[in-house]
């Protein structure tokens, strides 16, 4: 699950970048925040696991948990937020510039998807808090949301490059050219 959030993140965090036009500022500020987050994560989720305790007659039910992963959610919400206010201030000064329905789009599902993900964190840290013996019980949704809207993100974006390509796959070949949403916007006023 840590595995499937974490990638998930490097693609939201990913799109930030690109959205900020490659600026090197950003993505130094991005790789600091990435790894200020990280590492705690890592080691709240280990304290989270090795604290279970499991009955093991009758069936393996869960006896015991600490509580501290409410923590690796808390930090999660805030690296989401933070990446949302960052995507919120380009989509202001992207909106004022196009009205293209694919940069529309872009914005309006990035911010759309922040806010599914933050109900779910939210909900995992209450959940972690109430009853630690169950755990974030919303874990496994938020993985699955986590994966669903990054994938939906890369589609928007493959869409957008590659409109001839829809419904085909690409070859293992072919190197799928990388374009900042400037490159993109340049090339549809075209």
């Amino acid at each position: 699950m840590f595995i499937g959030i974490v990638i998930s993140e490097l693609i939201l965090t990913l799109r930030t970048y690109a959205v900020w036009e490659r600026k090197r500022s950003i993505l130094i500020i991005l790789i600091i925040l990435t790894v200020v987050f990280l590492v705690p994560a890592i080691v709240f989720t280990q304290l989270a696991v090795s604290s279970l305790r499991f009955l093991s007659h009758g069936g393996c039910r869960m006896t015991s948990a600490s509580n501290i992963i409410f923590l690796a959610f808390c930090l999660l919400t805030i690296y989401e937020s933070i990446l949302a206010i960052l995507i919120a201030i380009q989509a202001c000064k992207h909106l004022r510039q196009t009205r293209s329905p694919w940069v529309t789009k872009l914005y309006k599902d990035g911010i759309m998807f922040y806010v599914y993900l933050l109900i779910l964190s939210c909900a995992n840290i209450v959940s972690c808090l109430l009853a630690p013996a169950l755990g974030p019980w919303l874990q496994a949704p938020q993985r699955v949301v986590h994966s669903v809207l990054c994938t939906r993100v890369l589609f928007l974006i493959f869409q957008r490059n590659f409109p001839s390509i829809r419904a085909t796959m690409v070859s293992e070949e072919q190197e799928l050219p990388v374009a900042t949403l400037t490159e993109l916007l340049e090339l549809e006023d075209m």
